[in-house]
């Protein structure tokens, strides 16, 4: 069995890469000049970025409340989500609270069952811990993730990727992959795509998006068509 996991015994050296990736906020996508069949293969591979998240019931079925993404950085697999998913808030501020004991991340594995992976259990065989923001009311929360290369259907979104919010423009749109309430999680994590456009980006890097939002929506990477500006797509 081949797998990958943190090579850092403590998320300690990861803050400062961190911060500069919180700027980052919008992966980047796609296919460049390629037909539109390749565009939509591209499309499905996205989907294998996603996690859902959330606690399992007394009989062990998942009940997931909130959505993360995969993705490398510093060559280390990472899951990303809400900072709210994992610390509790109070008042509309952040508490010291951490509320991730009972999360699980579900995900598809390649034999076309549901897998899991409890998010205490990484924390402890590592020794790692959540990253958050050096600002308390950054809504971010990034964690070192175990992937099992050959068992797991999951993809990590690379850096290379990021794109920085300046490159945004309102107007500019961008889509999403999430955790739909009311939809049944059963043998297969299957997120819905929604898609918005930027409406307000302001100097602190803080972009606002018009588009429809769930609960379920909390912790979901947001992706950008660069076709739709300029005609050059580029694949994940």
């Amino acid at each position: 069995m081949r797998s990958s996991i943190s090579r850092q015994g403590s998320t300690r050296d990861l803050r400062p890469i961190f911060f500069a990736f919180v700027l980052l906020i919008v992966p980047r996508v796609a296919v460049t000049g390629q037909p539109e069949a390749t565009w939509t293969e591209a499309i499905e591979r996205v989907k294998s970025t996603v996690v859902f998240l959330g606690p399992e019931d007394a009989k062990g079925n998942p009940l997931p409340k909130a959505t993360g993404c995969i993705l490398t950085v510093r060559g280390v697999f990472h899951v990303l989500t809400a900072k709210h998913v994992v610390v509790e808030m109070k008042d509309g501020k952040f508490t010291d609270k951490r509320i991730d004991q009972d999360l699980l991340a579900y995900f598809n594995r390649a034999d076309g069952t549901l897998g899991k992976r409890r998010l205490a259990d990484i924390k402890s065989k590592l020794d790692v811990a959540w990253v958050f923001h050096e600002r308390e009311d950054v809504d971010l929360a990034i964690l070192p993730f175990a992937m099992n290369l050959e068992a797991d259907d999951l993809r990590a979104i690379p850096e290379d990727l990021f794109i920085h919010a300046g490159a945004l423009r309102e107007l500019d749109e961008v889509f999403f992959l999430s955790y739909q309430p009311q939809i049944k999680l059963t043998d297969k994590v299957r997120p819905i795509y929604r898609g918005g456009t930027v409406s307000l980006l302001l100097p602190d890097k803080t972009l606002y998006i018009d588009g429809s939002a769930f609960p379920g929506n909390s912790g979901s990477g947001k992706f950008q068509d660069r076709c739709r500006i300029d005609c050059s797509r580029e694949i994940l």
